[in-house]
């Protein structure tokens, strides 16, 4: 079975290409530009999602918090261009590192990965 990403970020470049690194390694890629796109995309299409890959910044941290709502057993990786300030790169499910295109896929592929379910639901 397919897994399934959701990217949710604004820049359409950025989003489209991290939907042909995804779609090469044969991942079923959807994309928003941004939280309200994908709500109507989970909502109206009834998606299972494995993954939200999310772009973030200081000044749209706030769209994490209300798609985490809407999707509590999905794990997040947070997309950035900027360090997190307080250091902190891991809280329960939720994945933040600085963004670099060429190391996508290989997180992408551990993420999903089986082996790595107990360790990102702390069940381990």
């Amino acid at each position: 079975m397919r897994k399934t990403v959701l990217i949710v970020e604004d820049d359409a470049v950025l989003r489209t290409r991290c939907r042909k690194f995804l779609e090469w390694e044969g991942l079923e890629v959807l994309t928003a530009a941004d939280e309200n796109a994908a709500f109507y995309i989970l909502e109206e299409n009834r998606f299972d999602v494995d993954l939200v890959l999310v772009g973030v910044t200081r000044h749209n941290h706030k769209r994490v918090e209300r798609l985490r709502a809407h999707l509590p057993n999905t794990t997040f990786l947070l997309l950035s261009n900027e360090q997190d300030p307080s250091g902190e790169r891991t809280t329960g499910a939720i994945q933040r590192e600085v963004f670099y295109p060429e190391s996508l896929v290989p997180r992408v592929k551990r993420l999903l990965a089986p082996e790595n379910e107990a360790e990102l639901w702390g069940s381990a």
